[in-house]
């Protein structure tokens, strides 16, 4: 039986792949306890831009820099035709600028 869970969410700023201090700190707790837990990160971007993949490969180098081994992070992004949230409104807009990472065993 697999076993999949959402352990961490990054955001940014329109058209950016630069994380915050405060994401930078969450991704090296996220990495702690990966060491500690085993599994295989699971970094998924969403944007309605371009950029979701940029986005979605910083946050898995940024957790390789914090010690989680390459081979234990899959990192991709869906297409801007599937970015989440199909809503116009600005804050449904800001919630598509996000990476998702998931814990699987």
């Amino acid at each position: 039986m697999a076993i999949s869970a959402q352990i961490g969410s990054v955001s940014f700023d329109a058209n950016s792949a630069q994380m915050r201090a405060v994401d930078l700190a969450a991704l090296r707790e996220i990495a702690t306890e990966q060491r500690k837990r085993g599994g295989t990160l699971r970094v998924v971007g969403y944007s309605q831009s371009p950029v979701s993949s940029e986005r979605a490969e910083q946050v898995a180098r940024t957790l390789v820099g914090n010690g989680v081994k390459p081979d234990r992070i899959y990192a991709g992004a869906m297409p801007q035709s599937d970015p989440g949230y199909l809503d116009l409104r600005p804050e449904a807009v800001s919630a598509n600028r996000r990476v998702d990472i998931y814990i699987d065993y």
